[in-house]
């Protein structure tokens, strides 16, 4: 069964092949990109042993199973009110997952399947071959045509992840689920998940950028996402569970990536020259005409937790100050600085892929 996007694969082919990827890489890997994330997530987060999560390690292990994905898995638990999980990058043949603590206890068996089986995805798809965090946050300036396929591929990847997340779950409706609670943050009984409803949105959101005005300015976060809407994430899921490759005689897997890449161009900037005519692109890059390339507010934050994160991973401190009242080193665990530095989500997210 293969699960992968077809927009993933390519996607990965073309940055592959792409010099400036291929030669960033080659220095990050002799710098020793992602080394140390164990030792980080030993340091400030909880192992969970098989004695101590059973039936976590259950869900899991039937999700290597499912998706062929062989090696020792760790999984580490933080502290965390947001709902969140995160595949890091393999490290000495070992496997680390990370699941922040409110995920783990508000979702059910089936919905953690589909999250254990998405970020068992990427491992499976090796979505840490191209360190997206670290070449987008990294000093160097890529080409702006080449930052817009990084995250278009990140997105990608998601869907990608998402389908093995379904082969895990067993069905849609605990993905649906699963996607609701991540995209709305509520848990409980108060209110009645409907997939209906959610998949309505996918339709408005088609209607509201066809119909209103464009500014081009407020549409560029989209293209800066690194996953999907949510709303988008779970017609890729349904269209997928409707197809031959969950559901045998349903739709051809062409006439799935067709629809699949239609739905994904509602976040890319060529969906705004096709459908408005009010922007045309410029000659050797991907940003509609007059718009110049600077590196979004989320790139920004990413930069700035990159450096930080370089003399941040032990826990209790933070980054010296050059300031003479602050020289000294600040280790009082208490702080809210230290506190920050020591979420393992925030430091490792150079080498991690979350849901």
């Amino acid at each position: 069964m293969d699960l992968q996007a077809a927009g993933d694969r390519d996607l990965r082919e073309r940055l592959l092949a792409d010099a400036t990827v291929t030669s960033a890489i080659e220095r990050l890997n002799k710098k020793g990109l992602g080394e140390g994330a164990r030792r980080h997530l030993l340091a400030t987060a909880t192992r969970l042993t098989e004695a101590m999560a059973p039936d976590v390690h259950a869900i899991i292990d039937g999700c290597r199973q499912t998706l062929g994905v062989d090696g020792t898995l760790e999984i580490y638990v933080y502290p965390e009110p947001r709902f969140n999980a995160a595949a890091v990058k393999p490290e000495k043949g070992r496997l680390l997952m990370m699941v922040s603590s409110s995920l783990l206890e508000a979702f059910e068996p089936d919905e953690l399947r589909f999250v254990a089986g998405h970020e068992v995805g990427h491992f499976l798809f090796d979505h840490h071959a191209i360190p997206t965090g670290a070449l987008l946050g990294g000093k160097a300036r890529l080409p702006p045509q080449l930052a817009l396929r990084l995250f278009a591929w990140q997105r990608y990847a998601e869907i990608s992840a998402d389908r093995a997340g379904l082969a895990c779950a067993g069905g849609l409706e605990p993905a649906a689920r699963g996607l609701f609670k991540l995209a709305s943050g509520l848990k409980g009984d108060r209110i009645k998940i409907l997939i209906e409803g959610f998949l309505a949105q996918v339709g408005d959101l088609r209607r509201e950028a066809e119909t209103l005005d464009v500014d081009v300015q407020a549409r560029r976060g989209d293209w800066f996402a690194t996953h999907p809407f949510s709303p988008l994430r779970l017609k890729a899921a349904e269209l997928c569970v409707e197809s031959e490759v969950i559901t045998p005689g349903g739709t051809s897997r062409d006439e799935l990536e067709a629809r699949v890449q239609e739905l994904m161009t509602l976040m890319d900037p060529s969906y705004l020259t096709a459908k408005t005519g009010v922007a045309r692109p410029c000659v050797g890059c991907s940003l509609p005409a007059g718009l110049r390339w600077r590196s979004p507010p989320a790139v920004r934050r990413l930069r700035k937790r990159s450096r930080r994160s370089r003399s941040s991973l032990a826990p209790g401190h933070c980054r010296p100050s050059s300031s003479p009242r602050s020289s000294r080193r600040i280790s009082r665990v208490g702080s809210r600085k230290s506190r920050k530095a020591c979420r393992p989500f925030v430091v490792l997210r150079c080498c991690a892929t979350c849901v």
